[in-house]
């Protein structure tokens, strides 16, 4: 198993290594920054030894770095990661801990399906797993989704052995990685459903009469349980409004993770192993608790959701479908001829076709954007005048995050003050709802850059999004006061397609020699409070 796992580890590394995750920003999407930042912290915290009250470093850490989201999501995560970057801060480290969480669910699912048919069923399940579009896209990201995956899998494995042994410890392990799902992302909440679908399925209610049953309820509430209230608090503000449309596109999704062409072997295996078994109350624990956790998951983002429906939120499906796939692949060679031919060639012989349909129809790796805010913070970190000063940035909210999580990333924390403009110029809430400017006037934002003082402003030029208030009045005043602002350069330098955009960084003159002022950031739908230097 060990050389399964480094075989899976080079392969999603690879795979990785094609997809630009380690030459190119945090960009693939929004929340990217601010997990690898909060992780970032975690890790400064430790190694700089808890020199302080953890809320105190946490918000002067936000005021140098304002990408820190801790609250917003669970802790273990950014806990997880920030341990891992004990060794190393780099992206390269970041990106080959995304990859050894793929990894290791990749060889979780190669043993289960070993166990039940052969090493090469195995091995074809893993590799799907690590090739499938939205498991590579999200491993080419610093996000929690294949890590909550990860968690979930391993929760369903022990529910599994609780159902064949009914022993209490198996119950409490299913609970205790219940909790850890749920400290690592709010939809591991979805495992609530597992044990009462799991039970619902077998017809053995005389389990939830029994005290082993409701231990993982107990730990999941003492545990994670109070994380939760805090999530709630924070995100109170968030839409969660159920429409029924999703729960089509969310199977849609599940469909593509392997192909249109491939799942009706899915299909297939769930008769085999699930719904056939189940009408004659003759089941295998771990099928009932593989099904359950699908449609759990499914359930959850359905009835409970947040934003909108996304391929990732389907993640923690795709484990359970490749096990069920292999039980269609073996379903469907047994009824192949010669009759005399040894089944596994033939589910070999059947695997090889679906491995080519896949590799025809589904899979691709997904590129991650490159858009120039690296070459942006290098420039200006290389800049010895500029040392320790303050930058503010101005873009769409992902690129503000790319901008900060590479200033982080590049230098010794904590350094240069990042401001955001969307948070500084600007005012809303998580969703960006509730929006005002906080400046009206060319030479009123003048006066607020002396202020400070800021030294350098970073503001990127796109006809792809739509400029809110704020942009526009920092473009303004860039144009209305440019004897004060020279450009130091344009990124990227070599721009690539199919972007469209452009940076510009201009540094900030007359500025030199001026005594820091007062910097007041407002975090009114979050905190409810205001951080200032």
């Amino acid at each position: 198993m060990a050389a399964v796992a480094l075989l899976f580890l080079g392969m999603t590394v690879w795979l990785q290594w094609l997809a630009g995750s380690y030459s190119s920003e945090l960009s693939g999407y929004p929340d990217e920054p601010a997990h690898y930042v909060t992780s970032l912290m975690v890790r400064d915290y430790i190694v700089s030894g808890f020199p302080a009250h953890p809320i105190r470093y946490a918000e002067n850490y936000y005021l140098h770095y304002p990408k820190v989201a801790f609250g917003m999501w669970g802790p273990l995560f950014p806990c997880f990661v920030g341990i891992w970057l004990l060794a190393s801060a780099t992206r390269a480290s970041v990106m080959l801990c995304m990859a050894a969480i793929t990894a290791a669910l990749a060889t979780t699912v190669c043993r289960v399906v070993w166990k039940q048919y052969s090493i090469e069923a195995g091995l074809v399940a893993g590799a799907a797993l690590v090739a499938s579009p939205f498991i590579q896209s999200s491993t080419s990201m610093v996000m929690g989704d294949n890590f909550c995956a990860l968690l979930d899998f391993w929760a369903c494995l022990w529910f599994a052995r609780y159902l064949d042994t009914g022993r209490a410890r198996h119950s409490i392990l299913f609970g205790l990685f219940a909790s850890l799902s749920i400290l690592a992302k709010p939809s591991g909440v979805a495992l609530a459903l597992l044990p009462l679908l799991a039970v619902a399925m077998v017809r053995r209610f005389a389990l939830l009469r029994t005290r082993a049953f409701w231990y993982p309820a107990v730990i999941v509430l003492v545990i994670a349980g109070p994380w939760q209230v805090l999530e709630f608090r924070l995100l109170a503000g968030m839409q969660r409004e159920m429409n029924p449309g999703w729960a089509i596109t969310l199977l849609g999704y599940a469909v593509r993770m392997l192909g249109a062409w491939i799942f009706p072997l899915v299909i297939l295996g769930v008769i085999v192993r699930l719904v056939r078994p189940l009408q004659k109350v003759h089941f295998s624990s771990v099928w009932v608790s593989a099904g359950a956790l699908a449609i759990a998951v499914w359930a959850y983002h359905f009835l409970l959701p947040v934003g909108s429906a996304e391929p990732r939120y389907m993640n923690p499906v795709l484990a359970p479908m490749l096990m069920f796939l292999m039980v269609g692949v073996h379903s469907v060679a047994r009824r192949l001829p010669p009759a005399g031919m040894s089944v596994r060639i033939k589910a070999a012989a059947v695997m090889g076709v679906a491995a080519l349909v896949f590799a025809t129809q589904t899979f691709a790796i997904p590129r991650k954007p490159f858009t120039g805010f690296g070459e942006a913070a290098e420039a200006l970190l290389v800049r010895p005048d500029l040392k320790d000063a303050v930058f503010l940035v101005s873009s769409e909210a992902d690129g503000e995050g790319q901008f900060v999580s590479e200033v982080a990333m590049r230098e010794r924390r904590p350094g240069h003050i990042v401001l955001r403009a969307s948070k500084m110029l600007g005012q809303s809430d998580w969703r960006r709802q509730r929006y005002k400017l906080l400046h009206s006037a060319p030479e009123e934002l003048m006066e607020y850059l002396d202020s400070i003082p800021v030294r350098a402003v970073i503001v990127q030029r796109s006809p792809s999004w739509g400029r809110l208030d704020h942009h526009q009045l920092l473009l303004e005043t860039l144009k209305d006061y440019s004897s004060r602002f020279r450009l130091i350069g344009t990124f990227p330098a070599r721009p690539r397609p199919p972007s469209n955009s452009r940076i510009e960084a201009y540094e900030v003159l007359g500025q030199e020699g001026r005594p820091p002022g007062k910097i007041r950031i407002e975090m009114p739908y979050t905190w409810g409070k205001t951080i200032e230097r």
